[in-house]
């Protein structure tokens, strides 16, 4: 069976300016909306630095992240996310557990080595 996979990675919420940052996402929602996807993994470094919850890094990179994973759950897309370098990510990513524990989300977030079998027949090593 052959799956489409959007990846997408490095992203450094709170590194450049956050509206340009947020505008460069357009095109990667727009695939993800429009195009027949199977599976969308964020490969690690959403963040940049450990960002205060109320700097406009943060709610620029919540909203663009909470944007993404809307679209997928609309569309049935299984949505995976990688722990980046403990030098940028730390432990931002908990800002999302509420898509982790809602199961209509079918997100999952790895801090650490695993395998999965994410799509049948598809078995990922993140």
């Amino acid at each position: 069976m052959i799956y489409r996979v959007a990846l997408e990675a490095d992203k450094h919420w709170g590194a450049m300016k956050m509206e340009d940052q947020y505008r460069s996402s357009f095109i990667l929602k727009q695939f993800l909306a429009e195009f027949p996807i199977d599976l969308y993994i964020y490969l690690g470094d959403f963040f940049d630095t450990k960002l205060l919850l109320n700097s406009k890094s943060s709610v620029y990179a919540i909203r663009d992240f909470t944007e993404k994973i809307e679209i997928c759950r609309a569309r049935g897309i299984p949505c995976r996310a990688i722990k980046g370098t403990r030098s940028h990510d730390y432990d931002q990513w908990e800002v999302f557990d509420n898509f982790m524990s809602n199961k209509a989300y079918n997100f999952r977030y790895f801090k650490t080595a695993s395998i999965e079998e994410t799509l049948p027949g598809f078995t990922i090593w993140y």
